[in-house]
């Protein structure tokens, strides 16, 4: 019973930690002296530092969604042109394989 809650507890630590990531992020010291200068807290540049990066990471999947669904088109195209006849039309046949990659776009 013992090893089984050991056991448990591991894999929900394992879980958590795949939750939760941590990015340090190095400063220049014109950077920190900017930082000083306005008064702003550590706080207050981790809340910074998280939006950008939350930014930037929206936009490069955005532009990875983009780019996946432009390729299930040319592949559904390829398949049709060499007469595989698929069991949807070409709208139904992307937005159920785009649900997936959607799905996490909008979590983020």
């Amino acid at each position: 019973m013992a090893n089984e809650t050991n056991e448990l507890k591991a894999n929900q630590v394992e879980a958590l930690v795949k939750e939760s990531q941590t990015v340090l992020v190095e400063l220049s010291e014109a950077q920190q002296q900017v930082i000083a200068k306005m008064g702003k807290s550590q706080s207050d540049v981790e809340a910074i530092a998280k939006s950008v990066l939350q930014s930037r990471i929206k936009g490069m999947y955005k532009a990875y969604k983009d780019g996946a669904q432009k390729e299930l088109e040319k592949m559904y195209d390829d398949a049709s042109r060499r007469g595989f006849k698929p069991p949807t039309d070409k709208a139904t046949f992307i937005k159920n394989e785009m649900n997936e990659v959607n799905n996490l776009f909008n979590k983020l």
